[in-house]
This record gives structure tokens, sequence and C-alpha cells, in this order.
């Protein structure tokens, strides 16, 4: 974002302070300015009242020790509590209902604070008008301040997954989509976010895809578990399935391998309409159209083995059969979805458009003439 850009975090601490001013009370106190043109020395980093003349040197020591780290700016309502303590002499109890104060903006707590913190200055050492000039700043500062604690929690996620997402983008991304399984407007704006960064989503692959979103060969390729009509159970039968012949050849080898009870039709037509079988080279038309037989056949084999007799092809084969091969002779010679029935299967199978869109024809035309999405128009002021 422009903060980011302006601000150019070089420690953490830049970091935690950019979470705490990038909200509406600290940018339109201008806060983000001030701190930009202090760190990269376009204006002199000094301490409060120190420009002014009426802070002594061992009150600008003790101010540097709490503000150095925003430049000399008041951030934190750590950084108000530490003053109170440091220079105004409050106990920590003290400094406590100063922040709560501070937190909740009450007046008229603030007013029986004020003259507290001004006495406790003079008593300190301190001049009464460096008092009142901290006690203007701390009543200021209190339309915008933040918790210093939760700033590094989110600033500590902020380079963490900054980190994830420089070094290992596509494990990021696979991720993130993961977390927003269930959602399908998250989904969408995730698949499109992960697509900016130039990254490739893929359909589902029965040879590939987990329960997750994953990444492999530099693709993420779509989780199992994000399929309409494709349970947790029938997921869990399906790598099951996978990890006893290490991959399926074909699909009715797919068919022989897995538990049908809990992978049933409906899973299957989720499956085929979503891509999950390209990778054997067969049309999801003529998958669609001949899943009725196959379940038949697979069905009355696993029968036979139930009572004891050979298989369709008698005595177990020497070799290997060519799994590919099968398929083609059972399934119906048709042709392969257009791809608007493709895309409306996808849509059927996984609420949004994957491969493609209907719209993707006429996108580059719609930045032309407009400058919001359907999305966006919500935000327009």
């Amino acid at each position: 974002c422009r903060l980011m850009q302006a601000i150019k975090p070089s420690t953490f601490e830049d970091i935690s302070a950019v979470l705490a001013i990038y909200r509406p009370g600290p940018l339109a106190a201008g806060v983000d300015k001030e701190f930009a043109a202090r760190k990269h020395g376009r204006v002199k980093v000094t301490m409060p009242g120190e420009n002014e003349g009426i802070a002594n040197a061992e009150a600008v020591s003790r101010l540097k020790e709490i503000l150095s780290d925003t430049y000399g700016t008041l951030i934190y309502q750590e950084q108000a509590m530490l003053i109170s303590r440091r220079l105004a002499g409050f106990t920590p109890g003290d400094a406590d209902k100063l922040r709560k104060a501070i937190g909740k903006k009450k007046k008229e707590e603030m007013d029986v604070i004020r003259p507290k913190f001004i006495k406790g200055c003079e008593e300190s050492g301190f001049s009464k008008k460096l008092g009142e000039h901290l006690w203007q700043q701390i009543e200021g500062f209190g339309a915008y301040g933040f918790n210093k604690a939760h700033t590094v929690a989110y600033g500590l996620i902020s380079y963490q997954t900054g980190w994830l997402k420089t070094h290992y983008p596509r494990e990021y991304a696979a991720a993130i989509l993961t977390s927003q399984i269930g959602s399908n407007d998250k989904i969408v704006e995730g698949i499109r976010n992960v697509r900016a960064m130039g990254l490739t989503v893929v359909p589902p692959d029965i040879n590939l895809s987990d329960s997750t979103f994953s990444a492999r060969d530099g693709r993420v390729i779509f989780g199992l578990s994000g399929m309409k009509g494709v349970g947790t159970k029938a997921v869990e039968k399906i790598i099951e399935g996978r990890n006893k012949v290490k991959a399926f050849k074909g699909f009715l080898h797919f068919l022989e391998n897995v538990d049908l009870t809990h992978i049933n039709k409906a899973v299957l037509e989720s499956l085929i309409k979503g891509g999950a079988f390209d990778s054997f080279e067969l049309n999801r038309r003529s998958l669609l159209e001949g899943l009725e037989a196959a379940l038949r056949i697979c069905s009355e084999a696993a029968a036979d083995r139930l009572r004891g007799q050979k298989g369709l092809f008698g005595a177990k084969a020497k070799q290997e059969p060519d799994e590919h091969a099968r398929d083609l002779a059972l399934l119906p010679k048709v042709p392969e979805l257009s791809e608007s029935e493709r895309q409306r299967a996808e849509r059927e199978t996984f609420g949004f458009y994957l491969s493609s869109s209907p719209l993707d024809t006429y996108r580059e035309t719609f930045k032309k003439f407009a400058k919001y999405d359907s999305k966006s128009l919500l935000n327009i002021k």
C-alpha cells in the first residue's frame, strides 16, 4: 500500500508502527506523513518539547528511551503509560488508569488525571510547560492511540507471511486457499489474487490432489475437499486407494481400487465435471455418459471376487493390462464437452468458474470502459 511505500520499513519496529498508523485516526492526524518524514531524514528527529526549549536534557534522555523506536512520535498506548511513569512519577496502576481513559476517550476521567500528570512532571524536576505540552500530545493521541502488544503480534504474522509469500509463493497460496474452503466468494478472490502473483491454479487431479490445496510441479492444485458433493469420507477413501496402488492408471483402475460404498455416482459426477480425471486423457462427456456402465462392470467384478470366481479375463494376466485401452473400449466415443458446457459443469462442481469464464472474452473490453468491478461497486463513495 502507499503507506508502506512511503515509510519503507527497514526494521521490525517499523512494521509494527505501520500497523498502528494504518487506521483512520492516525491517518487523519497526519501521523503517517510525520513518521515517514522523520524516518527518512526530511524532518529532524526531536523529542516532544525539545524544539520548544521546554524539555531539559534529562527529559529528552528519558523521552528518547520511550520514543526513539518511533522517531519521536507518540503512537502506542504503552508509550503514553511510560511517559506518565518516567516523567510524571505515576505508579503502574495510575498509568493503567490513564491508558483506560485514553482508550475509552472519557473526557471526565482525563480531566481528573490532567492536574496530577502536570504536577507529577514538576515534582520530577521538569517544567510545568513541558507537563502541559506532553499532556496536550497525550490528549490528541487519544483519538488514535493503539496497543503495541497487538501491533507486535500482528507485525510478526505479517513478517512471517510476507517471508513465506516471497520465498514459498506456491505453498503460501495453497495454504491461503485451503483456509478459504467453504466460502466461494473468498476462494474466487483468492484464486484471482494468486493468479495476479503469476502463479497457476489448476483443477483437481485424482493422482495429485490432496484433500486441501497443494503446491506441486510449480502449480497450485485444487484440493478435493473444495469440490461440491465430494465429502470428507469420499476424499479419505480416494487418498487411501491411491496410496494402496501408488497411482491410478485409468478410470476403471480407479473404480476397482476405491471403496465405492463411500464414492457414489454423485461424487464421481462431481469429480468428472471438475476435471479430476483429465490426466487419463478421456473426455468428460465420455466419462459422464459411460459412468453407469463402468460402475456396473466394477460392481459385477467385485461380486465375482467375493464368490471366488475368476475376473472378466479369466486367470490373472501375466502382464499389467493397458488401462487406457480398457477405458477406451468401455466408454462411448462421443465429442468432448463444448467450452460453455465445460464452464457450466465446473461452476456446478466448484460454485464458480475455474478454468475459464464466459466473461473472459469481454474482460479487456470491460477494462477500457469501467473503473470498477461488481465487487468494488459497494465501496464507491
